[in-house]
């Protein structure tokens, strides 16, 4: 299996994973042209792309799925009560484009997905598991807590990508109205760093080797931080292997490839 992170930020999400010829897109807040893009550094046609998974409905994940849908012929994996709270401003995706799916495994080509609920302030916010080849990944970003269910559904992936979103203290101290920043804090808004090391610890120990850290705040974190305070976690409990292996996506380059 395959994964990079195109981008990912407040700015814009969007996430690749390929098995054999089955591949994925977790997400689509950009523009067509910029997923095209990020796609072509590592030779990857868009026509080759299935369809899209969709965590929730904010716009930094969903902005590029209506094109997706309507220019690319992309088929869209989407909740019922994330696709009825979809802005406006995606537009019309067309009925043959649109795939509902439940909290219920299902298969597209070689790659099996199992969604699974997050705490966030959307209709129905998704994490996915997504396995091929013997090989599993998780991607759960977008959530103020980690839950057991959760932890249970992700437990045993051999790469995660999980959300470390703001540093407390350039939060608690930055110029967000104090609402906006009960919002981060609260249950249903970010994961800060020091519980996103904590989930790599936790990870870690099940026997997760490769660990990358995205959803960073642009104005409450920073990616020395956030890859600091995780490294530091892991390597104080001994798990230097995926300290080695732990990377920081960037919110407007693409990652390099992860292969699992």
């Amino acid at each position: 299996m395959k994964f990079f992170s195109i981008a990912s930020g407040s700015s814009g999400n969007c996430l690749y994973v390929q098995d054999g010829n089955s591949s994925l897109l977790i997400d689509c807040g950009l523009s067509g042209k910029a997923v095209e893009s990020g796609l072509s550094i590592y030779n990857i046609d868009i026509a080759d792309v299935t369809g899209v998974l969709v965590t929730h409905e904010h716009i930094d994940h969903t902005k590029g799925i209506g094109v997706m849908s309507r220019k690319y012929k992309k088929t869209i994996y989407i909740t019922p009560g994330t696709y009825h709270a979809l802005p406006t401003s995606v537009g019309v995706i067309p009925q043959d484009k649109l795939c509902f799916i439940q909290n219920t495994q299902f298969t597209v080509g070689n790659l099996r997905v199992t969604p699974f609920e997050l705490s966030h302030d959307a209709c129905d916010p998704h994490g996915f598991v997504i396995e091929g080849s013997g090989k599993k990944i998780c991607v759960a970003t977008d959530t103020g807590i980690i839950t057991q269910a959760m932890t249970h559904t992700i437990a045993g992936s051999d790469f995660a990508f999980i959300e470390s979103n703001h540093d407390l203290h350039m939060l608690k101290h930055g110029a967000y109205p104090p609402e906006l920043k009960r919002r981060i804090l609260s249950d249903y808004g970010h994961l800060p760093n020091t519980d996103a090391s904590h989930l790599a610890v936790w990870l870690a120990s099940k026997g997760t080797k490769k660990i990358m850290l995205g959803h960073l705040s642009a104005e409450n974190n920073t990616e020395e931080i956030a890859y600091n305070t995780t490294l530091n976690a892991l390597s104080r409990a001994g798990f230097l292997e995926a300290a080695k292996n732990l990377i920081v996506a960037s919110r407007h380059f693409p990652s390099t490839i992860i292969e699992i």
